[in-house]
């Protein structure tokens, strides 16, 4: 049985809707969304390659910045900012196993800790969302370590605007390309980062065959 791990992006699924009409400025917040539409495709082509694959889940931090700036601001502790994060990400992450669990295919019913034996739930069910851990520094190292588990795996990792994030940009970046970027980038929790050092050493260690594509290429990535 082939495994799949997918890892949605995270604050590049934030957008602002200006067709949003409002009444008083300080309801501007009310055309700031999350991309639906591409939630919407995802979840279909998820749905779809249950078919015939085993699949891993996790969402990136969409809009936790917002909630991470805020702590910081009231001068929470680092950890406590760290499980603010997580939080966050575990209450969007329970929004989209809700929806999954209106489809008609096997999805546990939890969400999974990726540290956890997960592997004997795949007896069962053929679609496993993973929630937060604070062990891990982003969501991208999360479903990286939980592909890790499985021999032959395939990583998909959506990102946004990669041409303009890439010194001489390739339509399917090397691990290896991306580590001195990552290396540069100062880890922050919230911090839009396109993806931190522990994710890709993860890869690497453990040969991990790994797509990093725009989140536009998203149909084009699954027919291939």
């Amino acid at each position: 049985m082939d495994f799949v791990f997918i890892k949605a992006g995270g604050s590049g699924n934030i957008i602002k809707n200006d067709k949003i009409n409002i009444k008083h400025k300080w309801l501007f917040y009310r055309q700031i969304n999350i991309d639906a539409d591409f939630y919407n495709i995802l979840i279909d082509e998820i749905c779809h390659l249950t078919i015939n694959k085993k699949v891993g889940f996790m969402l990136g931090g969409v809009g936790v910045f917002l909630y991470i700036d805020f702590a910081k601001k009231l001068e929470i502790k680092s950890e406590g900012v760290h499980k603010v994060g997580s939080d966050i990400i575990n209450i969007a992450s329970a929004i989209l196993l809700n929806v999954f669990l209106q489809k008609k295919i096997k999805v546990y019913p939890k969400l999974v800790d990726p540290d956890s034996n997960f592997k004997k739930l795949y007896r069962c069910y053929d679609l496993v969302l993973f929630q937060a851990n604070e062990k891990y520094y982003s969501t991208d190292s999360i479903v990286a370590c939980a592909a890790a588990k499985f021999i032959n795996s395939k990583l998909i990792l959506f990102k946004t605007n990669l041409a303009s994030r890439i010194k001489n940009y390739d339509s399917s970046p090397s691990v290896s390309s991306l580590k001195s970027i990552a290396i540069n980038t100062q880890r922050i929790p919230g911090e839009s980062s396109l993806i931190d050092l522990q994710a890709l050493e993860i890869i690497e260690n453990n040969n991990i065959k790994t797509i990093i594509c725009e989140k536009e290429l998203i149909k084009k990535t699954f027919n291939n």
